[in-house]
């Protein structure tokens, strides 16, 4: 079975409670390459915590523990996240109250995403709680069910939209029988339904984002390792290879600047935030040193 549920550790599977509490804030004045409204997972000893930059300081959100999956809309405010249980819940930054997102006893849901507008929000459903067969779904106000947006006989996970017309979606095109895993970037025409394969690497790619709306920037294991890649946004797009090494590069996202924020792991140095400058130089991100590892990084304008 497909573990999509997280890099990390899952520590508890006991629901817990709720309570109302202020945010903390963690005593460390961040570099200057931190942008605000960054989002991220990191570990401090034993619980994944939730935490968020503004002002050039990193925030903690005490009331999010141990999520599995975060996405942030700054537009409302709205933290949703895959709770420790595999509930979905969604809390609010202005009323710091948690609600849950969906009822749905029968089905589980991961990869949460809001749309770069902040719109919108799809995720994964794990039907009956499996993942060789998922679908992408949309949460619309005011529906008791979320939208089905893509189906197929497959895997579908990494919900991404930059603008109104396109998804962007990773399809597990062969698991079992290839001797190794494969998943290619997919989209789908919101408008007209029709949906089209833009990688054919014979590898896994996943996490895709956009930049301006032309390129797309993932991460792919095409060339050993897991590094950090980008290609024009149309089918048979021609694609580059940005990073390279014995690394594990991952969760790309853009500041406003459009300089490129990743994640990479390496045996030696474990998990460091990293940034790409537009000129091509590659610099890490310093972080409290009480966060041990991180996950689930968003920018978000």
């Amino acid at each position: 079975m497909i573990n999509i549920f997280s890099v990390g550790r899952c520590l508890s599977n006991k629901w817990w409670a709720l309570p109302i509490l202020l945010v903390g804030f963690i005593g460390f004045a961040q570099a200057a390459t931190l942008p605000d409204k960054t989002l991220f997972a990191g570990l401090v000893g034993v619980e994944w915590r939730v935490f968020q930059s503004e002002k050039k300081k990193i925030t903690h959100l005490p009331a999010i523990n141990n999520p599995r999956n975060i996405t942030f809309n700054p537009q409302q405010q709205h933290i949703t996240f895959v709770a420790s249980d595999a509930s979905l819940q969604t809390y609010s930054v202005d009323t710091r109250e948690i609600s849950s997102t969906v009822d749905d006893p029968e089905n589980r849901y991961t990869q949460p995403k809001y749309s770069a507008n902040g719109k919108r929000l799809f995720s994964v459903m794990l039907k009956q709680g499996q993942s060789r067969s998922t679908e992408i779904v949309e949460f619309i106000d005011g529906e008791a069910s979320p939208r089905k947006v893509v189906v197929k006989r497959t895997a579908q996970f990494d919900p991404y939209m930059f603008e109104e017309r396109y998804l962007y979606y990773t399809t597990a095109t062969c698991v079992d029988d290839c001797g190794k895993m494969i998943w290619e970037l997919w989209r789908k025409d919101m408008f007209t339904g029709i949906q089209e394969q833009l990688t054919l690497f014979n590898a896994v790619s996943r996490q895709p984002i956009l930049k301006e709306n032309n390129t797309i920037y993932f991460s792919s294991n095409k060339a050993g390792h897991y590094h950090i890649w980008r290609m024009r946004a149309e089918v048979g797009g021609k694609a580059e290879q940005l990073t390279s090494g014995e690394v594990h590069d991952s969760d790309p996202a853009f500041d406003r600047e459009g300089n490129l924020y990743f994640i990479r792991r390496t045996p030696e140095e474990g998990a460091a935030l990293m940034v790409r400058y537009e000129d091509g130089r590659l610099d890490r991100v310093d972080l409290p040193e009480s966060i041990e590892d991180i996950r689930n990084l968003e920018i978000r304008h």
